[in-house]
């Protein structure tokens, strides 16, 4: 028994013993070592994980929110450029009347396309009839002197050019010039029967209910006419 203990003694206290003994004890610090840098690794990138999908999520919801943004903006632009658009068929009354009283009264057709936004061309054809015209009576009072039927109405037609300008999502104010070509109540500026006039107005417009309120001046010569038009489109 006691030779086994010296030779281990002998053994254990040996160079070569301390040397083994001392590359094994590095082997295991070099491995804790090593896990320990692993598991910290991998602990940081799992937090880098973690904060880059934070922050790529924070960035989709960003990109989201900008394309709802743009999306609402470019619905609201829509609906803009839509209302600045005069697009309107349809029937109209009229009363017509100088400053010596209404004179006339009738049906209109009206016709209104917007090649570009905030703009507007236009046909507007109308027809009336006379029903006081202080301008052209006789010396005796009487009226329509001729006793002819055309001669107490009124036929023209009259092409135009305008702006038009939105207010909110569903009107419009709207400004016209045009040329009125017909047989007037009164004599024409340029002709007998051409004459410039200038008409301003509201055009409603939601689904299928179109409205349109205008209001035209006409310049025959030495005197001028208002009328009144109230219609319903198509």
């Amino acid at each position: 028994m006691e030779q086994a203990i010296n030779a281990y003694e002998k053994v254990s206290v040996s160079p070569e013993f301390k040397e083994l003994e001392r590359l094994r004890s590095l082997t295991r610090h070099n491995e804790a070592t090593a896990i320990y840098y692993a598991e910290q690794r991998e602990r940081e990138f799992e937090q880098w994980q973690q904060g880059w999908g934070a922050w790529n999520r924070r960035e989709r919801e960003s990109i989201a929110q900008g394309q709802r943004r743009r999306a609402e903006r470019g619905q609201r632009t829509a609906r803009i450029l839509n209302n600045a658009e005069k697009n309107f068929q349809g029937l109209s009354g009229f009363l017509q009347w100088s400053d010596n009283g209404p004179n006339t009264g009738g049906i209109e057709y009206n016709f209104y396309s917007s090649p570009v936004s905030f703009t507007s061309i236009g046909l507007n054809l109308r027809a009336g009839v006379l029903f006081a015209n202080y301008a052209f009576s006789n010396t005796d009072g009487s009226h329509f002197s001729d006793g002819d039927l055309t001669s107490d109405m009124v036929f023209v037609v009259s092409p135009s050019f305008g702006l038009v300008f939105p207010l909110g999502n569903h009107a419009g104010v709207f400004s016209n010039i045009a040329i009125d070509i017909g047989y007037f109540p009164e004599e024409g500026i340029i002709t007998g029967w051409i004459t410039p006039s200038a008409n301003a107005g509201l055009l409603f417009q939601t689904g299928i209910v179109r409205f349109l309120l205008r209001y035209r001046l006409i310049w025959y010569n030495n005197i001028h006419n208002n009328v009144i038009s109230i219609g319903y489109g198509f």
